[in-house]
């Protein structure tokens, strides 16, 4: 068994505080039991696609109790196979750590429309020759649809299947009458199922006369009707007559005629983003409570879209439902801190604390690509201290590359009130310009990189084992440097559940980098590299600038198989201490013997009797540091007992009652090992005394003697 010193296992009273913040550190008494996700609201931002050749992949947001939840730590999606050609997809949302179960969504990819190219009525009245351009590749057939009526109502259809076929006549018409029309595309992704592009832009045409019939020289085939009044404005869906929305949600409206004005009777409730096509529109609900959206159409017509906007907020140990919304201009305005980003994720430090006595109950940010917000907006809010250090974070994941693209972000405080959200003024906009992380730069690095390892005893680099690393350079934005290695990060985050760094003799120089996988430190940046498995790996050192990455260094690196060497220093000490006349529970007993003479191991660090974690002084791999705790301990026996042989059972107690209940206190650390009906315990963990270090001494990275290279 591997160990990882992320969650070190303590003794006595400590033990207790870990296992409630595993169970879920969220100050909330429920947290103890995992979350059903089918109580949580799960957003999907983009469920109507429009076929372009490429993989879809819509970004997910995940909600309990008003707080944003973390993909991969929370929960994880699984999208379906494909999502390229037009069909209806799903993705799976599978709880993860305080969260289980699992909720899937559907999301859409509709074929591309067309339009009707030419209209022709032979004499006699009675058909209509249409035809029409092919629009793309991922298409099966078209529909049109006709009726007298300007809205369709009892209107005939016509499918014609076969992407190549482009022309079709309409028979049995009325003569010398006015006919609408529309044609939409569409594709068979199963056999019997079909998506549907929307609907072109209407049209109309007259069908002839019959012959000898008086023309009265009406030829107009546009979009008004025979007395010269414009067609009535309508949905293309009655649903949208009517809408419920959550706040950061992003949706559409069809109308079927061209509009020329669009108008909010409340301004604060909903706000129009993308401004699509004269006939759909995007929209963003950005605060609850309710407004009509009123569409005025070029013949000055009007119709209206009534949207109400609801937020979920935890309040007093229960969900409560915003329904409105109030600006006060005397909230205080947040600062941004910090940014911190990569291709699919953008993270906002803002300094807060969000106790009872504050003037705000949370925070809230824009992000948008454009400095007015009007295009495609991501929003996340927070109402908590998210590191124990002060800091609120806004979180923003994406499922789509962020590489080479300018942001621009602003972020308000808001305070609740029953079922109010009263929001202050705006943040003073922030430009956040993402490094190109996927094209190659000719230019040179502009900085400078060295790097070394911080434990002082020269351990290697194992698989499956972190390792502290300092990166000693003068390049300001760590969000700019990369480690990579067969094109994968090697760079891995460590933190501590409770909040705070996570190494106790490391001076970090921003508490608002907790959960960076770089922290600022004297003269660089300290991170943690791991490699999943054995052997020799270059290692890229990528610095990344708008217009493309650069190579700034290559290191050389050789990675270690961990049960290789922990499994010939177990063979070692078994062949050293055991001979073949020895049954198996004298040659354990013969192995702990050793193990727990001479005081060969000690606990781990401690310093005036706390555990600390320490980079220059790790605790593992145990065979090297010779320190194990009564976590470790027990499951190393077990291994040596596999390595030995000839036991029935191989049983480690750490897990077999419930931690710090005095069952668990008096057999936790042990390893119970049974041969036919016969059953010994066996136990190797010293007493946490041993690890006692003294005062920690913090690395002076200004003395980069004192640590080793890491070329």
């Amino acid at each position: 068994m591997k160990e990882r010193k992320k969650f070190p296992v303590l003794a006595g009273t400590i033990i207790l505080f870990l296992v409630v913040i595993l169970l879920g550190y969220t100050g909330r008494a429920e947290a103890a039991g995992k979350v059903q996700l089918k109580n949580t609201t799960i957003s999907v931002y983009k469920t109507v696609y429009t076929y372009n050749g490429r993989v879809q992949k819509p970004a997910v947001s995940v909600r309990y109790r008003g707080k944003k939840l973390s993909v991969n730590k929370d929960y994880t999606l699984v999208y379906s196979k494909g999502r390229k050609n037009p069909g209806v997809y799903t993705v799976a949302v599978k709880g993860k750590g305080s969260y289980s179960g699992t909720v899937k969504k559907t999301f859409r990819i509709n074929p591309v429309g067309t339009k009707l190219a030419s209209m022709q009525s032979p004499s006699g009245g009675t058909m209509l020759k249409l035809t029409w351009k092919r629009p793309s590749r991922a298409v099966s057939g078209y529909q049109i649809r006709y009726s007298t009526r300007s809205d369709f109502k009892g209107a005939k259809r016509q499918t014609i299947s076969g992407a190549t076929r482009l022309t079709t006549t309409l028979r049995s018409l009325k003569p010398a009458t006015r006919y609408y029309l529309q044609i939409r595309s569409f594709y068979r992704y199963v056999k019997g199922k079909y998506v549907y592009s929307a609907w072109s832009a209407r049209t109309a045409k007259a069908t002839a006369k019959k012959a000898g019939s008086p023309s009265n020289g009406n030829t107009n085939n546009g979009n008004t009707n025979n007395n010269g009044n414009a067609d009535p404005l309508g949905f293309l869906n009655e649903t949208y007559a009517s809408l419920r929305k959550k706040t950061g949600e992003t949706f559409e409206i069809y109308v079927t005629n061209e509009i020329q004005s669009v108008n909010f009777s409340k301004s604060d409730v909903v706000m129009q983003v993308n401004k699509g096509s004269k006939y759909f529109f995007y929209f963003t609900a950005i605060n609850p409570g309710k407004t009509s959206i009123t569409f005025t159409d070029i013949y000055g017509q009007k119709i209206s879209s009534s949207v109400t906007v609801t937020e979920e907020t935890y309040q007093d140990g229960k969900t409560t439902e915003m329904d409105s919304a109030k600006y006060n201009a005397n909230l205080p305005v947040p600062k941004i801190q910090s940014v911190n980003y990569s291709e699919y994720y953008m993270g906002v430090n803002c300094p807060g604390t969000f106790s009872a006595s504050d003037p705000y109950s949370g925070y809230e940010g824009w992000l948008s690509e454009t400095r007015d917000f009007d295009q495609y907006l991501e929003y996340d809010s927070t109402d908590s201290d998210w590191n124990g250090q002060g800091y609120g974070k806004l979180s923003f994941f994406s499922n789509y590359d962020r590489s080479g693209t300018t942001y621009y972000l602003k972020v308000r405080s808001f305070k609740l009130n029953g079922t109010t959200k009263i929001y202050g003024p705006w943040s003073s906009i922030k430009t956040v310009s993402v490094g190109n992380y996927r094209v190659a730069s000719s230019a040179k690095a502009k900085y400078s990189y060295k790097f070394y390892f911080l434990d002082t005893a020269g351990i290697g680099l194992y698989g499956g084992v972190s390792k502290a690393v300092y990166i000693q350079t003068d390049n300001p934005d760590p969000n700019s440097i990369q480690l990579l290695s067969n094109g994968k990060t090697v760079l891995i985050k460590l933190s501590n559940l409770g909040g705070g760094q996570y190494y106790d003799d490391i001076e970090y120089l921003n508490a608002d980098d907790y959960d960076n996988s770089l922290h600022k430190v004297k003269g660089g940046y300290v991170g943690e590299v791991e490699f999943e498995k054995a052997g020799n790996y270059d290692v890229e050192v990528r610095e990344i600038h708008k217009e493309g990455y650069v190579t700034a260094k290559t290191l050389h690196w050789t990675v270690k198989d961990y049960n290789t060497d922990l499994y010939a220093w177990m063979d070692q000490i078994i062949a050293a201490n055991t001979n073949s006349s020895m049954t198996s529970f004298e040659k354990m007993d013969a192995v702990c013997e050793y193990l727990t003479s001479e005081d060969r191991f000690s606990y781990h660090t401690m310093s005036n009797g706390k555990t600390v974690t320490l980079a220059s002084i790790p605790n593992g791999p145990c065979f090297l540091s010779h320190r194990w705790n009564s976590y470790v301990s027990p499951s190393m026996l077990c291994v040596f007992a596999e390595r030995i042989g000839g036991f029935d059972k191989i049983h480690n107690c750490y897990g077999d009652y419930t931690v710090e209940s005095s069952e668990w206190s008096y057999t936790h650390y042990y390893a119970k090992l049974t041969i036919g009906s016969e059953d010994r315990l066996y136990a190797v963990c010293p007493s946490s005394f041993t690890g006692e270090i003294g005062e920690v001494k913090k690395i002076d990275f200004s003395n980069t003697k004192a640590l080793r290279p890491a070329k």
